[in-house]
């Protein structure tokens, strides 16, 4: 079954849970009020859909399923994907490896510094790893370390003629996983009616 077909199936019984629940929510909460629910239906809960609707939306899921799409771009327009087994490379495209990984090395040795040395910056007040700042960070960091070392490597073995086609890739990643955010942002949306409803 192919995934836009399993993906749009999906998106259908979210909708259709989201109707359910709208209606589920009313009748309890006419039928037994004394239960501590509200109702999507009521005035408050009309407010709530409309005012809040966007608020919903904009979780970090949505910033990490976009910059993940474009790392998911960068990666296999660069081709940096398919440097193994590294014995069929020509001389551009081992260069642009070693660039690409002279890259990561040095942004390692930066985060290191940042989150294992005494009173690092990326640490909490309590100086945990876990929750902080570089906890908070981790995922737009990986996609940001992708993303330069593919561009790297697909501008210094020509797989990138100029940035303009290096750019282009990241728009491509995105297009390429576009199917999935009209998926995100129901289940982003149900998730949050249930805990409307629900109160909590």
């Amino acid at each position: 079954m192919k995934i836009k077909t399993i993906l749009s199936r999906l998106a259908l019984i979210l909708i259709l849970a989201q109707v359910v629940l709208v209606l589920v929510s009313w009748l309890l909460n006419v039928s037994m009020p004394d239960l501590p629910m509200r109702s999507l239906l009521s005035n408050e809960g009309i407010r709530w859909f409309f005012g809040h609707f966007a608020d919903n939306m904009l979780t970090p899921f949505l910033l990490w399923i976009l910059l993940l799409s474009m790392a998911y771009g960068a990666v296999t327009q660069s081709g940096i994907h398919t440097v193994f087994p590294l014995s069929h490379l020509n001389y551009r495209q081992r260069l642009g490896l070693h660039f690409s990984i002279v890259f990561f090395i040095v942004v390692l040795v930066v985060v290191l510094l940042l989150t294992c040395m005494p009173q690092a910056i990326l640490l909490s007040s309590s100086g945990a790893l876990f929750p902080s700042s570089f906890s908070a960070a981790i995922i737009p960091l990986i996609a940001f370390v992708i993303i330069c070392c593919s561009i790297i490597f697909g501008l210094v073995s020509g797989r990138f003629p100029n940035f303009q086609c290096a750019f282009s890739s990241l728009g491509a990643g995105v297009i390429k996983l576009a199917p999935f955010l009209p998926v995100y942002l129901l289940a982003a949306q149900l998730i949050a009616s249930i805990r409307f409803v629900m109160m909590i």
